[in-house]
């Protein structure tokens, strides 16, 4: 048909559709050559789109990227009012997201998909791409204010549940406790059982945060009960110390640090707990034991001169 039937109104969607099968059995190749043969005869511009595109995603599927980024930029640079201009920006975005230093490129992808995504989905996944950009260059005040945009403008798309606990963690980095605290209500409500030991430990630091020590001691208790080998016990045992600690529970806080596991990441911290907490108690011995350990074991740290 599209060989010999030049004249015909249907011969440039006949060579697209072959090209079509051949993306259908997996030959990637020959779908780009077939592609590009349409293109040669100078089709009209939305079948020339069309074959742009799809011509990106077959060299995406031979593991072509960069090729595929030429591709992806023609539809942007020439097809600005294709229905496929969407979807070549979020391609666009997931190719450049590898290299960190085209972090800014890749945002200004995203918006421009947010602000014409021509379907709910495809705005779903630009906020939801978005968000996570931002949560991965540590800017967790943009990154929560894209996760909230997806949970209000798409609260029915699958980003929406898939987000729900990366976002409450980006509201807590953000300083914004109570939006964090609020997240993990709501996601304590359905949450599967893999997933509630973090929602449990968020929401016992998001409480610690807003100063509801005691609250905060009962959600670490929790967790730790319904939880113990769960890999934030750890942490969440010497923060449950620290809850003690700060409600003066010095006998308390003794007894929870002295339970926690020696990690590097917490050593030190530990060991200033149990010291500041002996020297509450007047046991001066044990105090000193562990004011000696961190200046023996961490002479640079921010607690070594006040040791």
């Amino acid at each position: 048909m599209f060989a010999n039937y030049p004249k015909s109104a249907v011969r440039f969607s006949a060579g697209v559709r072959r090209a079509d099968l051949f993306v259908d059995a997996g030959q990637f190749d020959a779908a780009v050559d077939l592609y590009g043969a349409v293109l040669r005869e100078n089709p009209p511009e939305d079948v020339a789109a069309t074959c742009v595109y799809f011509t990106g995603e077959s060299q995406l599927k031979l593991g072509k990227k960069a090729d595929a980024a030429i591709s992806f930029e023609q539809v942007k640079a020439k097809y600005p009012k294709s229905p496929f201009l969407p979807y070549a920006l979020l391609k666009l975005g997931a190719i450049y997201g590898e290299d960190p230093a085209k972090a800014d490129q890749v945002i200004e992808l995203y918006k421009a998909v947010a602000a014409q995504p021509g379907s709910d989905r495809l705005g779903a996944e630009a906020a939801f791409q978005m968000a996570e950009v931002y949560f991965k260059r540590k800017d967790f005040a943009r990154s929560a204010e894209s996760y909230k945009s997806l949970m209000k403008s798409y609260p029915a798309d699958a980003r929406t549940a898939e987000a729900r606990l990366q976002a409450a963690w980006a509201s807590h980095n953000a300083g914004l406790y109570a939006d964090a605290l609020a997240a993990v209500v709501e996601g304590l409500k359905g949450e599967a059982a893999d997933k509630q030991a973090e929602w449990l430990y968020l929401k016992a630091n998001s409480e610690r945060q807003l100063m509801k020590n005691q609250e905060a001691a009962q959600s670490y208790s929790d967790l730790l009960l319904k939880f113990p080998d769960s890999p934030l016990a750890n942490a969440a045992r010497y923060e449950r110390a620290l809850t003690f600690y700060k409600q003066g529970k010095y006998k308390e806080t003794v007894e929870e640090a002295s339970k926690v596991k020696p990690v590097p990441e917490l050593t030190k911290d530990v060991y200033w707990l149990l010291a500041e907490s002996y020297s509450e108690l007047k046991d001066e011995d044990n105090a000193i034991q562990y004011y000696r350990m961190i200046v023996k074991d961490f002479p640079a740290s921010d607690v070594a001169c006040d040791a």
